[in-house]
């Protein structure tokens, strides 16, 4: 019982860390047995909307948090149904929440993809820290006031013989900054149990004043990749308890099956609005269909419940054909009377010509 315990505080510490939500070992504990109290409902869904905010580079919010991470979800293959018969109004469903986030960590590696981004950030953080005050270059143009042509001939070819004398020396401080990055390494190889350190780190450790908000950084970070070791330590036994979770959420399926088909109603309206915004967004009329239609999985109106909104994609499938049909004619019109502008063109300024028309847009 410690022992998952434990694994519950990790996992909520870590989470908490990455990605600034309050939540707690109780959070996650409530959650097994389908418990709304201590708002932990709202704070799973901040986790799922942070998670899924990251696996996917644009999230579309304008129809709200709840059916947005629905869509998401649903985009990287998640099948549970129950996670889409949840309400917007964020009131119930934590088990079904955990089990959405759960899947996140195991599948898209979500822990280990944040950690990648706070180590980027402290990498950029440093660089930006070390960089020297770039030297300001001059500006020419005041020394064209007045000048004659041939003037002006010999002052590019003066700034042409510099820019080659600038270019030769920028490979010569290539090869320098090569050779002293490789005395860094080789002088700082075993360090703090890493093969070596880089030049912004030696430099960091040899200066005699660290700069306050790059020390902050180093000891959050310093946190963050602990609390990942010891987490990947007890993992198994957080897995192990998700199947007694899994187990719960079976048994509450069996013995109550939900009947409110609203939020499917409302999760199918948006999966409409997001197709219609595609094709409206149509740029190329030989964009294929099902690159659009492959984006949700079927399933999702597949069930038993639910085959009778299965007629609805299928309606929204021949529209999207309709209306790629549409474009491909506007564009042969287009492209005919592109043709005819040409030839109208060409015989104005070159009298009769034969203008050939592909056979594609022949009459």
């Amino acid at each position: 019982m410690n022992e998952i315990k434990n694994s519950l505080l990790l996992l909520s510490k870590e989470i908490r860390n990455l990605c600034n939500v309050d939540i707690r070992s109780e959070h996650l504990r409530l959650a097994k047995f389908n418990q709304s109290g201590e708002n932990n409902v709202e704070l799973l869904w901040k986790v799922l909307l942070s998670f899924c905010r990251r696996a996917s580079g644009n999230l579309q919010q304008q129809y709200g948090d709840v059916p947005s991470v629905k869509c998401c979800l649903a985009s990287m293959g998640y099948k549970r149904m129950e996670f889409y018969l949840l309400p917007s109004n964020k009131k119930c469903g934590s088990r079904e929440l955990l089990i959405a986030i759960a899947w996140l960590i195991a599948n898209e590696d979500m822990l280990g993809t944040l950690i990648h981004e706070k180590i980027l950030d402290f990498n950029r953080q440093i660089c930006v820290t070390n960089t020297c005050d770039k030297p300001k270059g001059e500006n020419p143009e005041h020394w064209k006031k007045g000048f004659s042509y041939v003037d002006s001939l010999n002052y590019t070819l003066f700034l042409c013989k510099k820019l080659k004398n600038c270019l030769r020396s920028m490979y010569d401080y290539e090869e320098e900054l090569i050779k002293l990055t490789n005395k860094v390494h080789q002088a700082t190889q075993n360090i703090s149990g890493v093969p070596h350190l880089s030049v912004d780190e030696a430099s960091i450790l040899l200066s005699k004043e660290v700069n306050p908000s790059v020390l902050k950084s180093a000891l959050e970070l310093r946190s963050i990749l602990n609390t990942h070791l010891k987490w990947n330590a007890c993992s198994s036994i957080f897995w192990k308890w998700m199947d007694t979770v899994l187990e719960n959420a079976e048994k509450d399926s069996c013995e109550k099956a939900n009947d409110d088909d609203e939020p499917v109603i409302e999760f199918i309206q948006v999966l409409l609005s997001c197709y219609n915004a595609k094709i409206r967004s149509v740029d190329e009329p030989k964009m294929a269909v099902s690159s659009d239609l492959g984006t949700f999985p079927r399933f999702i109106f597949q069930s038993s419940r639910e085959q009778n909104k299965h007629s609805d994609l299928s309606a929204l499938q021949n529209c999207v054909e309709k209306k790629l049909a549409v474009h491909k004619e506007a564009a042969k019109e287009l492209e005919m009377e592109l043709y005819k502008i040409l030839k109208n063109i060409a015989e104005t300024k070159l009298g009769p010509v034969v203008f050939v028309i592909p056979q594609m847009y022949a009459e």
